[in-house]
């Protein structure tokens, strides 16, 4: 609605969203780049490409990287330099909102009550933990 309220033509409008689909595609590469590494034992034990080499399979993950900054780079220089900042800014916010949140275990009920956030351990498995 707020493009259309703007007055951004068609073209600068799916622009934007494929900016915005391929920025989330990419943390979409990471974590699966990152499979291997983090899950060890169910990629031994998966049972769709077990007999791919990790080499073509991080070669695969690599070309899927160069297809998205290519888009990415489409993208960008098709729409104006002011919507990507602030699309830039908006994936900030929101990056450091969720890692904020993802690190908020305890809780307090209405009444002062301290509690942890059923399901959750004292362990460490926050997102920002799994990305290093």
């Amino acid at each position: 609605m707020l493009p259309i309220l703007l007055g951004w033509d068609i073209s600068t409008i799916a622009n934007t969203y494929i900016l915005t689909d391929i920025c989330i595609g990419i943390f979409m590469m990471v974590a699966i780049a990152m499979l291997p590494k983090k899950f060890p034992d169910a990629w031994a034990t998966r049972e769709f490409g077990q007999s791919v080499p990790l080499w073509v399979f991080y070669t695969f993950v690599g070309l899927a990287g160069v297809v998205q900054g290519i888009l990415i780079y489409n993208s960008v220089t098709s729409i104006k330099l002011y919507i990507v900042v602030v699309t830039a800014v908006a994936f900030t916010i929101g990056i450091i909102y969720a890692i904020k949140k993802d690190k908020e275990v305890n809780l307090e009920s209405s009444n002062g009550e301290q509690y942890l956030e059923p399901g959750l351990e004292t362990t460490s498995d926050s997102l920002a933990d799994n990305l290093r």
